[in-house]
């Protein structure tokens, strides 16, 4: 797994050696990290620097203040959305329900005729339109029916 690498930055390769006991820590400390050794190292100098030159913490405190607020733009735009998508949703279920009332007075007539077969069609055309499954719109008819003594 090697670091991100940055489109904008001009990366030269430099060799430089090391005894073994730290050629070892360093990669026993990369490994741990989860970094090659290269990004260890630079990890290592960019927090030597930013401990002693104020300059460098506040660059890389302003880095990080930007890439936090994109991420809190990303958030409230998903936030924005989903808000969106919740206000769509509650419109559809209220149109939905206002529709629920029309298909019952349908399929209770059907059903009042003795056209059995034609309710359950009926309520199955209808149950996409009102959010209802087809049993439940015959349920509610027949009910109804036996509310009224018919």
């Amino acid at each position: 797994m090697g670091r991100h690498k940055d489109p904008d930055r001009v990366v030269k390769k430099v060799n430089f050696s090391l005894d073994m006991e730290s050629n070892q820590r360093i990669k026993e400390l990369s490994e741990l990290e989860g970094i090659g050794k290269s990004a260890f190292v630079e990890m290592l100098i960019l927090r030597w620097d930013e401990g002693i030159n104020p300059e460098s913490k506040l660059d890389s405190l302003l880095k990080e203040r930007k890439k936090i607020g994109f991420q809190l733009e990303t958030i409230d735009s998903k936030i924005k959305q989903t808000g969106e998508h919740i206000t769509l949703f509650n419109k559809m279920k209220r149109h939905k329900l206002q529709k629920k009332p029309m298909a019952l007075k349908i399929i209770e007539n059907k059903i009042r005729v003795g056209e059995i077969m034609e309710a359950e069609t009926m309520a199955k055309a209808w149950q996409n339109r009102t959010g209802t499954s087809a049993l439940e719109l015959m349920l509610e008819a027949q009910r109804n029916l036996e509310d009224k003594g018919i």
